[in-house]
């Protein structure tokens, strides 16, 4: 052991050393001691010391290990899952009239459960970012936070962007194909809950889901959802304008409790909020709306993507739009194409109602109406038109404000794409 080889190399250099005790009477009159041996210790010394720390160093790491391996102090970690959603960028999946945070947060409540009274904590907002979160009760042990964000039209209107129950765990959630996926599971170290129902939203419309209906002593409403009997939740989602949201509630003589946010498709750009979707060709077109994106100063922004390509955009530091320019358009313009199809992506300002799209004059134009971000709902609208013209045709967009025409832009329908 290294122990004891540093102990007999000790003992060696002590028995090297011959003390001779000087007289006591000596001792008492003696200069103070002055040590005047050499600075660098020799070799010897070196590799002495150098075996004694080696050792102390080797005994502490034992020693760590044994304390990590038994914990003189016993530890309970309480294991708090995560949320499914970024309050940052989620979506809203709630906008009441525009109110302070607290008033916000009631109101949303008071839509999706059924219990009194309701005791709401003191909000917590970080006005940098325009957070917010509310903490709720009604009873002991039953309660969750609503998550808020204020909107960029009025300084007091807040959105809900997602709820939390305490008792209950949404996980595994993605949005895939065509297929929203998602496991509900009990909080761990919560108190079972007995009775869960789950629906899920999309463009604001409940879509069927495998299970049993609530009794509700008449015909069942979807809204409400259906009784959760399998942890594990595998749905087809017809295709949608917009993110579908995620409400679960538990149960029990009405619904005390509420978990909801909505669910972005995989492929967008990171903190990306679907805005539209749609065709073209056998790919799905979407538009997004992104609070920030990397390399660009301006925000808020807004893209498109056709598959997992981006088309158009991002088109960042976009408001509500410029009262001098008559034509109407922020930016308008050929994006992709397949075929005799070609998609055409557009920015107007936010006074503008609707965009018709003609492409034969003899025909009655495609009339359109333009989205705008929720997160900012004064600033500018976006649309998507996907016509279908042959060579040599034009494909007029005319921004309409209150059913006037602004006069149009027009495009060769082989024009170049981007041009």
């Amino acid at each position: 052991m290294i122990e004891d080889d540093v102990r007999t190399m000790l003992r060696r250099r002590a028995d090297d050393i011959t003390v001779v005790p000087r007289p006591w009477s000596e001792l008492l009159d003696a200069p103070p001691v002055v040590d005047l041996r050499p600075a660098v210790p020799s070799q010897g010394r070196w590799l002495a010391v150098a075996a004694l720390l080696l050792a102390v160093g080797v005994a502490a790491t034992v020693l760590v290990a044994r304390q990590e391996d038994k914990p003189s102090v016993p530890v309970q970690q309480v294991q708090v899952p995560s949320l499914p959603f970024d309050p940052a960028t989620a979506a809203p999946v709630w906008a009441g009239d525009p109110a302070d945070l607290g008033a916000s947060a009631l109101a949303y409540l008071r839509s999706v459960v059924q219990v009194q009274p309701l005791v709401v904590d003191e909000p917590k907002v970080d006005a940098a970012a325009g957070l917010g979160s509310v903490r709720w009760a009604y009873q002991e042990g039953t309660g969750g936070i609503v998550y808020l964000r204020r909107l960029s039209d009025t300084p007091e209107h807040w959105a809900v962007v997602g709820s939390a129950d305490d008792e209950v765990s949404v996980s595994a959630v993605s949005y895939r194909d065509g297929r929203l996926r998602f496991a509900v599971a009990n909080t761990p170290g919560k108190t079972a809950v007995d009775s869960l129902a789950v629906a899920v939203f999309v463009d604001g419309a409940p879509i069927a889901l495998p299970g049993e209906t609530l009794p509700q002593g008449g015909p069942s409403d979807p809204a409400s959802g259906v009784l959760v009997r399998t942890p594990q939740f595998d749905v087809a989602v017809p295709r949608a304008m917009t993110a579908p949201v995620i409400r679960v509630r538990q149960v029990g003589g009405g619904f005390l409790s509420v978990t909801e946010f909505a669910v972005q498709p995989a492929g967008g750009p990171p903190g990306g909020r679907l805005l539209s979707g749609g065709l073209i060709g056998n790919e799905t077109w979407r538009i997004w709306g992104v609070d920030h994106v990397d390399g660009m100063h301006e925000s808020p922004c807004a893209l498109v993507t056709v598959g997992t390509r981006t088309v158009a955009g991002p088109l960042c530091g976009i408001s509500g739009g410029d009262p001098t320019d008559a034509s109407h358009f922020i930016q308008v313009g050929p994006a992709s194409r397949a075929g005799d199809v070609t998609l055409y992506f557009g920015a107007v300002e936010a006074e503008v109602d609707e965009v018709w799209v003609t492409t034969d004059p003899a025909q009655p134009p495609a009339v359109l109406v333009p989205v705008a971000d929720p997160v900012h709902p004064a600033g500018a609208r976006f649309f998507v038109t996907t016509p279908t013209a042959r060579p040599g045709q034009v494909v007029t967009i005319d921004p309409r404000v209150d059913g006037h025409s602004t006069g149009g832009q027009g495009f060769p329908a082989d024009g170049p794409i981007g041009g």
